[in-house]
């Protein structure tokens, strides 16, 4: 009996690997697509498999270390924005083309990767975990919004299939560059991703609607011509990218590179605390699904150790995947294995189908991170309008919650990511001292007012 249990919790665990496995290569290949994407299209190959490998190294130490057993981690959307405005942060720099060009800015987005980490881990050994998730539901809620709205306008010019080198200031020249054939394939893309679960849920979602996307692009191709169906990723590398990561120790006393990593150093903290925030939100789900109780800052010191080791090879920044653990676990997935084989799954489907990863077309890939962006957007900041006319006597908290996620969503897309914490941590504290402020004593009765119950 011992070994059929055994045997069952094995089969279960490679079942629940594969389908996180399936998913985190849906979710990882367009993510370092878009991160990379302030870099030209020269380097959209080497974002792919950056993605590839970060979902390996930063899984594989997640799972061995972490605090939250049955928790997969991998690139996940909220942590690749405030990554490709890294990337973008650092393409930007002076003088970029006579200290190595774009190689040395994707050597520095990595390096405000391993900090980042560095940090995380920081906040683990510190015990800052449970300071952490005091931050209020609102003001997270706000900047994920506006962090979903962010990944939603930069996939437009692939959903709308425009070539990459389009300005948004040209808009009146959209019909003329627009592909209507990727429109239709984008839109069917999502269209299959959408009603796939109630069609059957023993596969991914994403996967079903990518190959659909995938399928209907190539069988237009003969018809209408690859021109008009919109570009594909192109050239990826075979092997592990040979970033110049650990070069940037080699030069610490240019004062050219000081000065970029200082003005990287607003990104790298608020990618920890993005990253710390996610994943612990992402343990509590697991938690939920699982009857189990996570060690905050085991889970801390972990995450941070993966994110430095994505970084050591080349890999995008992660955190706990929410979406990719439940489907582990509804999969039959019941110990840490379960996460090891995942990210062992990724390394093989890598090495397997890396070549053939250049022939996914973008209008596709932008249709999933499309449908990953909706779906960062929790149902309770959209559940506030309804509650707000049917509050009664709590309609002025509903009111001041709504108030705060849609201005810290608009700094968010307005203004940029930096300025949203900022104004994020502000509204907490006023909050804070609202709620301190109150008195004790809400009402006083006496007994000429209020008679006995006797």
């Amino acid at each position: 009996m011992a070994r059929s249990g055994d045997a069952a919790i094995l089969r279960g665990d490679l079942m629940g690997a594969l389908v996180a496995a399936v998913i985190t290569i849906s979710e990882s290949v367009p993510l370092g697509l878009m991160t990379f994407a302030a870099l030209g299209t020269a380097f959209a190959g080497m974002g792919v498999i950056a993605g590839l490998y970060g979902a390996v190294a930063a899984g594989l130490v997640a799972a061995l270390l972490g605090g939250t057993p049955r928790m997969i981690s991998g690139p996940r959307a909220s942590v690749a924005v405030i990554m490709a405005s890294m990337v973008a942060t650092a393409a930007q720099a002076p003088d970029l083309d006579q200290h190595g060009g774009p190689a040395t800015a994707v050597a520095l987005a990595l390096f405000g990767v391993f900090l980042a980490g560095l940090l995380q881990g920081i906040f683990g050994i510190a015990r800052l975990g449970r300071v952490i998730k005091f931050i209020p539901y609102p003001v997270i809620e706000g900047f994920m919004n506006g962090v979903a709205i962010l990944l939603l306008l930069s996939q437009m010019r692939g959903l709308l299939g425009l070539p990459e080198h389009f300005a948004w200031a040209d808009w009146s020249d959209i019909r003329a560059e627009a592909s209507p054939w990727g429109i239709i394939v984008a839109g069917v893309t999502m269209l299959v991703i959408t009603i796939a679960p109630k069609i059957t849920r023993r596969a991914p979602s994403l996967l079903i609607g990518l190959l659909a996307g995938l399928a209907l692009h190539y069988a237009l191709r003969p018809y209408v011509g690859a021109a008009l169906l919109g570009p594909t990723i192109g050239a990826v590398p075979s092997a592990i990218p040979s970033f110049a990561l650990f070069e940037i120790w080699d030069v610490a006393s240019d004062t050219w590179i000081i000065d970029r990593i200082a003005a990287l150093m607003p990104h790298v903290a608020i990618l920890a605390v993005i990253a710390a925030i996610d994943s612990l939100m992402g343990a509590a789900v697991v938690d939920s699904l699982t009857a189990g109780r996570h060690n905050i800052d085991r889970e801390l010191l972990a995450q941070g150790l993966s994110n430095m080791a994505s970084a050591a090879v080349g890999g995008l920044a992660s955190s706990g995947a929410v979406g990719r653990s439940a489907a582990a676990l509804k999969a039959g997935a019941q110990t840490r294995r379960s996460a090891v084989i995942s990210a062992l799954f990724v390394l093989v489907g890598t090495i397997v189908a890396g070549p053939w990863l250049g022939y996914l077309p973008r209008s596709v890939l932008a249709a999933v991170l499309t449908v990953v962006a909706l779906g960062i957007m929790d149902s309770w900041s959209r559940e506030l309008l309804s509650r707000l006319r049917l509050a009664g006597p709590f309609r002025r908290a509903i009111a001041a919650n709504l108030v705060i996620v849609i201005a810290v969503g608009a700094v968010t897309v307005i203004v940029n990511l930096i300025t949203a914490v900022i104004a994020g941590i502000m509204i907490a504290m006023v909050m804070f001292v609202r709620d301190m402020s109150k008195p004790i004593v809400r009402r006083s009765y006496d007994g000429a007012a209020r008679r006995a119950g006797r």
